[in-house]
């Protein structure tokens, strides 16, 4: 009799997890484009991809958008003789979804009746941006200099390749980061150092080569699509991807909405050192520099429910710590709605041409307020005037590493942040 019913419970069992297995090849491979799992050639670079990224290759910062303007600027929709303001950052710096003429600092510009120069690039970390400043700053010399970035951007940091943080990116190329060394700080260089080296990203030797740098390079944060199947529905990211509200799925803005780097003290120190060091640099150039928080939208929200963005706290707390000058982009948007509704109409997946140009108004109120205009106005009065190159930037507008259109004359529209 014991013999039988251990036989009857094995049985059980067996029935059981065959069931369970063919449910969940069943419903795994039948939603596959629902949930990612690991697969290596995910992150190849595809071969109708490889001549876009050529054309927007740069091998100091990964990528960049090249524009017919004196400095590789986003072109602005007047210029007033009067250069004011250098702005550097990402795609909510430079403004994607909205046209050159309803940008931040088109807005900015025409209220301060001066300058203000837009070198953001879409999908760049705030160490990309940091590296342009470093590259490009002392040929403008503005009186006022911004490092714009969003909360999420502290991600991009620890990334060298941006398929490893989000396979379905617009913007598969690499870029350079920094690490933490003998308590300071080295940076990697571009694993690519040549617009001809792109397809080494079809190779998926070289892919597990640069993985060895890349924090997000991690097979086990994906399960893979394979026997046993019922073993997928013991990993972590597939019930974050299955449970998460619509407003956090993963994207091109935030490709790890539940992976909140800034709880990492060396991750997050590591960032922040980047800005003291913009802080530093600047200053050692006779600018002023100015860090802008750019809003999400789930920030806003969490902030006109009476909440507090955390991750927006950290860079908060940083700049009140060092005397930093901090614009809150977040707090002026929850501020300025009346209810849930106007918050989700400052968005599109950026911010939108009214939400902008808010922005931008409140911006100019805080540099007023803070003393920064009448002391721009007044280094400006004592320095000369910017000069610009003798010839503008080579090349038209190269289309934006991401998987919107890219149109002339600063229209590009870029789906990575």
């Amino acid at each position: 009799m014991r013999v039988r019913r251990a036989v009857f419970t094995v049985l059980m069992l067996v029935a059981v997890a065959a069931l369970v297995e063919g449910a969940s090849f069943a419903f795994f491979t039948t939603f596959r484009s629902r949930f990612r799992f690991y697969d290596l050639g995910d992150y190849l670079l595809r071969p109708n991809e490889l001549e876009r990224c050529r054309k927007s290759f740069d091998k100091d910062l990964g990528w960049i958008y090249r524009f017919d303007s004196p400095f590789g600027e986003r072109p602005r929709a007047r210029d007033y003789g009067r250069p004011l303001i250098a702005t550097f950052g990402d795609s909510f710096t430079y403004g994607v979804d909205v046209r050159f003429r309803e940008t931040f600092q088109t807005y900015l510009s025409d209220l301060l009746h001066a300058d203000v120069y837009n070198l953001g690039v879409g999908g760049y970390g705030t160490d990309q941006a940091y590296l342009r400043f470093r590259r490009d700053y002392p040929k403008l010399r503005t009186p006022i200099v911004v490092l714009g970035l969003i909360s999420e951007n502290i991600n991009r940091t620890v990334n060298v390749y941006r398929r490893f943080y989000y396979p379905p990116t617009g913007g598969p190329m690499t870029k350079p980061r920094f690490v933490r060394e003998d308590g300071g700080r080295r940076l990697l260089p571009n694993p690519i150092q040549d617009a001809r080296d792109v397809e080494r990203l079809m190779d998926p030797a070289f892919l597990r080569t640069i993985g060895t740098h890349d924090y997000w390079y991690n097979h086990a944060d994906y399960p893979v699509l394979a026997f046993p199947y019922a073993k997928i529905l013991l990993n972590p990211r597939i019930w974050h991807e299955a449970l998460a509200p619509s407003d956090r799925r993963p994207d091109d803005v935030d490709a790890r909405p539940w992976d909140d780097l800034w709880l990492d003290p060396p991750i997050r120190e590591l960032y922040l050192s980047i800005l003291d060091s913009f802080v530093d640099e600047s200053k050692a150039l006779g600018g002023l520099p100015v860090i802008l928080i750019f809003p999400r939208v789930d920030e806003v929200l969490t902030e006109f429910r009476g909440g507090d963005a955390p991750r927006v706290r950290h860079v908060l707390d940083h700049c009140a710590a060092r005397k930093y000058s901090c614009f809150d982009a977040v707090r002026v948007l929850a501020d300025s709605a009346g209810n849930e509704r106007d918050v989700r109409g400052f968005f599109t997946s950026h911010l939108t041409a009214g939400a902008n140009r808010l922005v931008a108004e409140r911006f100019r109120e805080y540099l007023l307020r803070e003393g920064l205009l009448a002391e721009a106005e007044s280094r400006a009065a004592a320095q000369p005037t910017t000069r610009r190159p003798e010839t503008p930037s080579a090349g038209a507008a190269a289309p934006a590493p991401a998987d919107a259109s890219s149109r002339r004359r600063g229209k590009a529209k870029a789906a990575t942040a």
